[in-house]
């Protein structure tokens, strides 16, 4: 699929003078039956390289090596996890621009046109793009110009001098930013052409090239034109423009909104010579313009074609039953519509704010905005390094956050630690003992639909503070109820504090569940499970302090509450100051809103369940199986073989994102048919481990008093502590296991992760067989290990499987 293998050859229907007519032309009907639109020589697919390179931005896009028939070999990048329709319409939009410059004597003489590639949409998701040769990025070029001239280049301490407290930010731009980085991008054309001549046509065709994508670029409000997505081509010197992900006045939007129409810099401006954007560039920028609005009913007629074919960010954010519903089929999208009319405004002359104005008059107001001071200094001026160094320490620190959190909801699951001195105080029979145990589950797991919209509305900060409140609220309750100080009218008010518990619990879980699944993409299952592992150590670990601090040979059954009670306060509220979500990594110009990344609507044509965990296949599957030298390299460069693998895709054949694809809640949840079948497992298998975490110090009772003949207090609150610190600790172990497994069934060995379920239910069966033939303390031991872990693995598995 290259660019000129994809652009049909149509009649010449030129008028006799060598113009292009654009008007109605008759054709004779013999040309029409004898012109071939595409060559009979094309060349076709022979083989793949076997070398893949892998680029470092976010995506992990592969660049592929084909060898055609005609031998030659060709490249093409692989890129996932983006719509490139948007690519594909502008080069659709640059083509038809080409043609009017062809058209005209002018813009011929002066070589105007823009450089053009092939991009192939294999769907929403993913798609093919033909690799440019020969090409560097202004980025690149720079950087080595100023490393040779011993300039370190840091935009952190650019950003440190544009925001010093009460400077002005216009003229720390003018006085200390711009003369520590010197105009050196003429140096470059300098060393790559040798000779006087091969440096003057580069120059004026940098000059121009630019030009015409400045105009371009303005009518079609593009932004991100970052030095990385500008490229210097090395053999022509001409200007090429990557990644139009940006477009239709998006960057106006950014949380800090770009103040310039297009990229007009001191580097810019030094590579077109001592008339800088006052000669060549400025009378190339009013050709440009001029056919651009000459012919501005033909150019829109090729925009016109997004009414009818909305892109991904511009669908309507609806169910996918919505979305396939008659009541919004052939509606133009609102914000299509308002796009199109700004580009109309434009091509009539019409800037914001201002009067219509001539070519002439226009240009000249784009010029003075691109090399504004006030607007230059106002760029975004962190680059993807300092960017992704940062994002990695706030994921560091919300993951410690998340840790913190679960270990105070862990606390739900120590009553069996003071449950029976709490009973023998108050005099509770066992029925009643049990009813007071289980209203801490009812509370924790019937409130996770209410604290998961809560995550999903308020953030997980706000549902840390109330597990902080609800924590001490309760342990503090149960304390003084437990010393006397707290009459208590009924035992069921003992329930209503283990209720809170439960709420605090759940609170405090879904607060750093939440957080974590949407901060964590590749290695999520591994990242939950080490969260969520915290929720089962945090007994084993309590327990623990109970027997060494509690434990004298009369139990401290009041202090033991009161350190619950403010433990849970103090873990809390530190989770609620380090908890934020960072996301995965998007760049500044998606669109994410507070505290959420963004949701892609899943392709029409999929059909998937809420288990089908399929294998992650992508675009270039074939490729990857052919592969046997797979090497690390940056966008545009090669890098040195390794034997590492390429990150997998996990965008499935008909390139929807599984990880993310199915986005059910409510009603929607518990209607589908295997959502209800999760639930099913997840009733049975947890039920089992959790009925045996609350009843673990009743059966240690029973069966120490029946077989020790002088049984003392402190010795039965002892074992109690062992048998649920080994219960938390198999669930610790269980809990981070089953998210490593995950990921290794979903990365390396390329299995469905939904097939667990069927060992995690073997692995429960199991448990309850030990447990059933325990007849002596040692063998209920075991009986609680194989517990504790298969309840971790069910509690572990099930958030990485359905978040």
């Amino acid at each position: 699929p290259l660019q000129r293998c994809l652009t049909p050859a149509v009649p010449d229907a030129g008028n006799g003078d060598g113009e292009l007519a654009l008007g109605p032309t008759p054709v004779p009907a013999s040309q029409q039956a004898l012109h071939q639109p595409f060559n009979s020589d094309l060349p076709t697919i022979s083989g793949f390289d076997d070398a893949i390179d892998v680029m470092h931005s976010l995506q992990r896009p592969k660049k592929i090596t084909i060898v055609g028939s005609d031998g030659h070999r060709y490249s093409f990048l692989c890129k996932p996890k983006d719509d490139l329709r948007k690519d594909a319409r502008l080069m659709e939009f640059n083509a038809m621009i080409n043609q009017l410059f062809g058209g005209d004597s002018r813009a011929r003489s002066r070589r105007l046109r823009i450089c053009t590639y092939a991009v192939v949409p294999l769907n929403e998701e993913c798609g093919l793009i033909e690799w440019v040769p020969n090409t560097v990025g202004v980025r690149h070029v720079l950087l080595r110009l100023y490393s040779a001239h011993g300039v370190s280049v840091s935009m952190a301490q650019a950003k440190a001098l544009l925001d010093a407290p009460g400077a002005e930010p216009e003229r720390q731009f003018l006085d200390h930013v711009l003369p520590r980085f010197p105009s050196v991008l003429h140096e470059w054309f300098v060393r790559q052409f040798g000779s006087p001549h091969l440096w003057l046509e580069a120059r004026s065709l940098f000059t121009r090239s630019a030009a015409v994508m400045s105009m371009v670029g303005h009518i079609l409000g593009l932004g991100d034109r970052h030095c990385e997505n500008i490229l210097l081509d090395e053999r022509s010197g001409g200007v090429l423009h990557v990644d139009f992900n940006c477009l239709f006045d998006k960057g106006l939007s950014l949380e800090k909104p770009e103040r310039v129409p297009f990229r007009l810099t001191h580097n810019m401006v030094d590579a077109m010579g001592v008339t800088g954007y006052e000669g060549a560039f400025r009378r190339s920028c009013e050709l440009a313009l001029g056919l651009l609005r000459e012919h501005r009913d033909a150019l829109m007629s090729v925009l016109e074609s997004f009414l009818h074919d909305p892109l991904v960010e511009w669908s309507r954010r609806t169910t996918r039953a919505a979305s396939r519903s008659k009541e919004t089929e052939g509606l133009p999208n609102e914000h299509a519509s308002r796009s199109l009319s700004a580009i109309r405004r434009k091509l009539q002359g019409s800037l914001q704010g201002m009067a219509p104005l001539s070519v002439e008059g226009q240009v000249d107001e784009l010029i003075q905005q691109a090399t504004d001071p006030k607007r230059l200094c106002q760029m975004y001026t962190m680059d993807e390094g300092e960017q992704r160094s940062q994002r990695h320490v706030r994921r560091t620190v919300s993951m410690l956050g998340a840790c913190l959190a679960t270990t105070s909801a862990g606390t739900v699951y120590l009553f069996s630690t003071y449950g029976p001195a709490l009973s023998h105080r108050l005099g509770l029979s066992s029925s009643q003992s049990n009813v007071v145990a289980i209203s801490a589950n009812y509370g924790l797991l019937l409130s996770g639909p209410l604290f998961g919209w809560a995550a999903d509305t308020i953030g997980p900060r706000v549902l840390s503070l109330i597990a902080a409140v609800g924590s001490f609220t309760a342990f503090t309750a149960l304390a003084y109820t437990y010393s006397g100080a707290w009459q208590m009218p009924s035992w069921l008010i003992l329930s209503l504090y283990m209720v809170l518990v439960g709420l605090s619990a759940q609170s405090a879980n879904m607060a750093a569940v939440t957080t974590t699944t949407k901060n964590f993409k590749q290695n999520r299952g591994s990242a939950v499970s080490l969260c969520i592992a915290f929720f089962g150590l945090s007994p084993f670990v309590l327990s623990h302090v109970n027997t060494v601090f509690f434990a004298g040979d009369e139990p401290d059954t009041f202090g033991y509450l009161r350190f619950l009670s403010f433990l849970g306060l103090v873990t809390s509220v530190a989770a609620a100051g380090c908890l934020t979500v960072v996301g995965f990594g998007p760049s500044r110009y998606a669109s994410v809103p507070p505290g959420f990344v963004v949701d892609r609507p899943p392709s029409s044509s999929s059909s998937s369940g809420l288990l089908s965990d399929r294998d992650d296949e992508s675009v270039y599957g074939a490729v990857k199986a052919a592969s046997t030298t797979v090497r690390e390299v940056g966008e545009g460069s090669a890098g040195s073989s390794t034997t590492a693998e390429p990150a997998p895709v996990n965008v499935a054949s008909n390139g929807v994102d599984y990880d993310t694809a199915r986005d059910l809640g409510g009603w929607a949840y518990v209607n589908d048919v295997e959502a209800r079948l999760l639930m099913l497992v997840l009733f049975l298998c947890a039920g089992i481990g959790i009925f045996y975490n609350n009843n673990i110090g009743t059966m240690v009772n029973a069966m120490y008093y029946s077989s020790t003949p002088h049984p003392e207090a402190r010795t039965a609150q002892r074992l109690i502590n062992h048998h649920v610190a080994v219960v938390s600790l198999g669930s610790f172990v269980g809990r981070l296991t089953i998210g490593i497994v995950a990921d290794m069934c979903k990365r390396i060995w390329r299995l469905p992760r939904s097939g667990i379920l069927v060992v995690i239910t073997a692995c429960v069966l199991v448990s309850q067989l030990v447990v059933i033939s325990a007849t002596t303390l040692p063998s209920l031991l075991v009986g609680s290990a194989c517990t504790g872990l298969s309840y971790g693995f069910t509690f572990g598995f099930v958030p990485t499987l359905v978040s």
